[in-house]
């Protein structure tokens, strides 16, 4: 009897073992496994260049907020006022045709001189953009600058927009739409093609991959706009800041980074 349940123990233990070591080999197995993933998902991509927006994202004031400056400043007539408020409209369907939206309202700025729109272009600075700066940007922008990296501005609006920030801030390249002229005077049509959506994609593509020499997997991108997916998808690191319902939802279902602030300073503070 005696005999019988020592063998059958002694079964019970050579089971055990033989369970227990392919369990310990399968957890063993499992923890390489996860470790071989962290350091996968540690492994990060030098970041060479950062791209900011600024509508919304380095700056509080909206495009809408800005051309809505513009036309307090040149006296729009109602029916552009109707038009524009139509883009707004396709602009949060996700309809726009932004090409399409600027020709058809820029008869705002038609036949003035360069030193108009620079003076309208100060005007929107000083009164809804100035003392709008995100804090959380500037703290990104300087520990970009800090570190090396190349500073782009990537926005939707004219670039004479963008000449006051400058003065302030020290990016390293411009992508911007450009108002054509024509001895001095401006036409109301655009240079080439808006710097939106897919245009915008190839424009900053274009300056990082041609002119600089670099790639998209060594940026990282600041967008606010559902127009901004198709760059965002192809940068090292997409980051949602402020975005827009649509971005902010796409941003989630791919597991992008969102920053979301509404602390404001005035330029040149820090």
């Amino acid at each position: 009897m005696i005999k019988k349940l020592l063998k059958i123990y002694f079964s019970f233990f050579i089971l055990f073992f033989l369970f227990s070591d392919n369990l310990f080999s399968a957890e063993l197995k499992s923890k390489k496994i996860d470790i071989k993933k962290e350091i996968i998902q540690n492994k990060t991509t030098e970041i060479k260049y950062a791209i900011f927006d600024v509508n919304g994202c380095f700056w509080k004031p909206h495009t809408k907020d800005i051309f809505n400056k513009y036309i307090e400043n040149y006296k729009v007539s109602f029916w552009d006022k109707i038009k524009m408020g139509g883009y707004f409209i396709a602009h949060k369907l996700g309809t726009i045709n932004v090409k399409a939206a600027y020709e058809g309202f820029l008869s705002y700025c038609k036949g003035k001189t360069k030193r108009e729109n620079e003076e309208s272009a100060n005007i929107i600075w000083n009164d809804i953009c100035k003392n709008h700066i995100y804090k959380k940007s500037l703290e990104l922008f300087n520990e970009h600058k800090k570190n090396g990296v190349k500073t782009i501005i990537a926005s939707t609006s004219p670039s004479d927009i963008y000449s006051s920030l400058l003065d302030y801030y020290n990016f390293d390249y411009v992508c911007a739409t450009v108002l054509e002229k024509k001895d001095g005077i401006f036409t109301g049509k655009l240079v080439g093609k808006p710097c939106a959506g897919k245009d915008k994609r190839d424009m900053v593509k274009y300056l990082v991959e041609e002119k600089l020499k670099g790639s998209l997997k060594e940026t990282v991108f600041y967008a606010r706009s559902q127009l901004d997916i198709p760059l965002l998808k192809r940068v090292a690191k997409p980051v949602a800041f402020n975005p827009d319902p649509k971005l902010k939802a796409y941003a989630k279902i791919k597991g992008w980074e969102i920053i979301e602030t509404d602390e404001c300073i005035s330029a040149g503070s820090i």
